[in-house]
């Protein structure tokens, strides 16, 4: 019997969100390692923190049926010369980021940690290049565009309406994420300016 068109668009799209999802594990993993070293040598102090995940049913001997809570912390917490930084793993084969990419509870987690003195970035794989974007630069672009969650009587809602960042506006923004860990000495430099 041959599929519908429907269950060819959902295989599509269900095949492109597992892609998507491993190859995010594949760049959090680069991340951990560059991580790893930089701690291992007394940079700094880092911890990957898990997805939030929820329950969805008993199986035996004490093990559970779970599926992702989608509303977890941030991918990565680190802390250098007394600043905590959280980083958000993000990537696109495309030549733009999609503000799409970032969900509103992970937005609201990176602007507390700027709210309480430490530093919130997006670690940024974009065409095979890798930036760090400050939330304090960001943030304010990505909020714009959110906007209020408001439905106009024609088209979508303004959170969903179309904006992005292109792999050149990243590099005037952002600072290459380096394996010697120079990217968060730029952040911490930026969290020593703003701080009143």
């Amino acid at each position: 019997m041959k599929p519908t068109y429907e269950q060819r668009v959902h295989f599509r799209r269900s095949m492109a969100g597992t892609r998507a999802q491993a190859v995010g594990r594949v760049w959090e993993d680069e991340i951990a390692a560059k991580l790893k070293r930089l701690g291992d040598a007394g940079f700094c102090a880092w911890d990957r923190t898990p997805e939030a995940m929820r329950k969805i049913k008993a199986m035996a001997k004490g093990t559970w049926l779970c599926a992702p809570d989608g509303k977890g912390p941030t991918d990565f917490m680190v802390l250098r010369q007394g600043v905590s930084m959280a980083c958000e793993a993000k990537h696109t084969d495309l030549a733009r980021w999609s503000f799409s990419d970032l969900a509103d509870h992970q937005a609201q987690r990176l602007d507390a940690q700027e709210a309480h003195g430490g530093r919130g970035a997006i670690l940024l794989l974009i065409m095979g290049k890798v930036f760090v974007l400050p939330w304090s630069v960001l943030g304010s672009r990505w909020w714009a565009w959110r906007g209020p969650v408001t439905v106009p009587r024609k088209g979508k809602p303004r959170s969903e309406s179309p904006a992005s960042i292109s792999a050149l506006d990243v590099g005037t923004i952002g600072y290459p994420f380096d394996g010697a860990g120079r990217w968060m000495d730029h952040l911490i430099a930026r969290s020593v300016r703003n701080t009143p």
